[in-house]
């Protein structure tokens, strides 16, 4: 099958091509920043996008007309970060309006909009996969991480405050401040890979939003997280056994914060038996099997 791939958001993009190497997946220039392409992949511009397809999957509104491309089905994808430029409703309405046979949400973050399309037949939703390398070697001791997205002033602030007395700190994000100590971008997956696995702790900056790829990807690493109490995805994240929970949302709770890094870094018993017990609760919500399963029906039906 031949698949056309107008896509902004390249960490999912590079789950769903890794996940079907037996499809053809031509990738737009929106995901030019996408690396490590998988062998079954590759980058178009221009005209050549809009030939003929099998399936054409797109994930903002200003990408084509969809009525002008001649595919057999044409699917939407809605993000859980995708807020920046329209607003969750105004995504959903424009994607169940217009020609698409499916619309994918990859949470149930959106319980307030999805509630209005939740009879709807043409919407799934399809979680992360937590089909991740594994760490197969030992951290250094004492690095601690965190998950900036995009780098506010309020992010850098916080970011500052709790990595105070850790030189060795790791932001995954995009955006520049000399004050978030190493910025690895997770597009670069190889690098991104290699500086996940490297750290003792994860802190997930992100406040009061979805539960996102790179936390799920650190649990799924072994890595004990530390997130804020406003933080989606209740069901998966229980304070103490797979996880640190703040009390009050995170941007909030530096002291907090610092207390729970310089614990799971001092002690690595506790430090272990977090990271392990996050490895397994992610296995159980964000399936490999039922990720490719649910996508194998939007592609294949």
């Amino acid at each position: 099958m031949n698949i056309a791939f107008l896509h902004s958001h390249a960490p999912y993009a590079s789950m769903l091509i890794r996940a079907f190497p037996e499809h053809r997946f031509y990738v737009n220039e929106w995901a030019g920043f996408l690396r490590d392409l998988p062998s079954n992949a590759q980058f178009v511009s221009g005209p050549r996008i809009m030939g003929e397809f099998d399936c054409v999957i797109m994930d903002r509104r200003d990408r084509v007309d969809v009525s002008k491309m001649m595919t057999r089905r044409n699917v939407f994808i809605i993000h859980c970060e995708q807020n920046h430029d329209d607003n969750s409703t105004s995504l959903m309405n424009y994607a169940f309006d217009s020609m698409f046979d499916f619309v994918v949400s990859v949470s149930e973050w959106k319980a307030s909009t999805l509630k209005h399309f939740a009879d709807d037949p043409r919407l799934r939703v399809i979680r992360f996969s937590s089909d991740f390398p594994k760490r197969m070697t030992e951290p250094v001791s004492g690095r601690v991480g965190v998950v900036g997205n995009g780098l506010s002033h309020e992010k850098v602030s916080f970011i500052q405050e709790v990595s105070d007395g850790y030189p060795d700190f790791v932001t995954i994000g995009h955006g520049n401040s000399d004050s978030c100590g190493t910025i690895i971008h997770p597009n670069n997956f190889t690098e991104y890979v290699q500086a996940l696995h490297s750290l003792d702790v994860f802190v997930n900056v992100v406040d009061g939003n979805s539960f996102g790829m790179t936390p799920m990807e650190a649990m799924a690493s072994g890595i004990p997280t530390i997130h804020g109490e406003s933080t989606d995805c209740l069901s998966l994240r229980e304070h103490s056994k797979n996880c640190l929970v703040t009390k009050g949302r995170i941007h909030q709770s530096v002291q907090q914060v610092r207390e729970m890094i310089h614990e799971l870094v001092s002690d690595r018993e506790k430090n272990k038996r977090i990271g392990n017990a996050g490895k397994v609760a992610v296995a159980d919500y964000f399936s490999p099997s039922v990720f490719r399963e649910k996508w194998s029906e939007v592609l294949e039906s």
